[in-house]
Order: structure tokens, then C-alpha cells, then sequence
């Protein structure tokens, strides 16, 4: 580079992240996300970043059927901290709904779970055939007949 030549410094922060300042050594140099300058001798320049304010916190909840071909599950996917989450188990045709569980513990027996994102999680709907009764309905037609004794 020539010298007297102008140098510009841009910082571009990374997502959750925004620019503070430029720090040269221990000086404080700009607030400017881009610098130009001229300078007088080499130097190495620090861009300094902060957390962004308000970034959520999220968890990732997923949500699979066991078996697959049990049923459908809606509601997984990525959450703020704090946010209700609502997971569906719907069964399909012949099976029927038992319940959710993470890892071993089952959580709800109901189809429905609702519960407040605190940590990513996996949870499984778990469905089992429907017991089909083969019970065996008929009637008898009974036929009665009076009679007189007299006759």
C-alpha cells in the first residue's frame, strides 16, 4: 500500500451479535462498524462485539410416532425460551393412543401435551393396535304359543 494511502475496516457481527467498538492495542480508536483511516504505521485493529440485548434463548422439541405407522404427531420444532409448546398425537385407522414419554418416563397419557420450553427435548407418541372385539352377537327368536287347556 502507498503511503498516505486510505485503509477501511468493516466488522460485520455474527447472528445475536452487534459491533461495540475498534480497539487498537489498549486505545480506543472508533464506534463505527466501518473505519476509514490513513495510517501513520502498521497497527493491528480489534473489532470488539457484544450479545445482542433480547436474544432468545430457543430449544429444539421433537416430536416422532412409535410406531411410525401408529399415527401422526404435530407441534416439534424450535421454541423461545419459556413458550408453550403443544404436542398432538393423532392415531391413525386401527391403533390407538397410549401415551408420551421422554426417554423412559412417560409424560402424558392424554393426546395432547402442553408443558413450557425449558431445555430441548424429544418426546414419542406411542400407539398400539386396537384390540378388536370378536365377540359373536346373534338373537333367538323365541316363539311362544298359548294354550287353552281345555282344548
Amino acid at each position: 500500500m502507498a503511503a498516505g494511502s486510505s485503509v477501511t475496516l468493516t466488522a460485520t457481527p455474527n447472528d445475536g451479535y452487534i459491533f461495540d467498538c475498534w480497539y487498537s492495542g489498549e486505545s480506543f480508536v472508533s464506534l463505527q462498524a466501518e473505519y476509514t483511516f490513513t495510517p501513520t504505521a502498521s497497527g493491528t485493529y480489534n473489532a470488539l462485539f457484544e450479545e445482542e440485548a433480547g436474544t432468545p434463548v430457543t430449544y429444539e422439541i421433537t416430536a416422532t410416532a412409535n410406531p411410525i405407522e401408529g399415527g401422526t404427531v404435530t407441534g416439534g420444532g424450535t421454541y423461545n425460551e419459556g413458550a408453550t409448546v403443544t404436542l398432538t398425537a393423532t392415531p391413525n385407522s386401527g391403533y390407538e393412543f397410549v401415551n408420551w414419554t421422554s426417554g423412559t418416563t412417560t409424560v402424558s397419557t392424554n393426546a395432547t401435551y402442553s408443558f413450557t420450553a425449558n431445555a430441548s427435548a424429544e418426546y414419542v407418541a406411542n400407539f398400539e393396535p386396537e384390540v378388536q372385539d370378536e365377540l359373536t352377537t346373534g338373537y333367538y327368536h323365541l316363539v311362544s304359543r298359548a294354550t287353552d287347556r281345555n282344548e
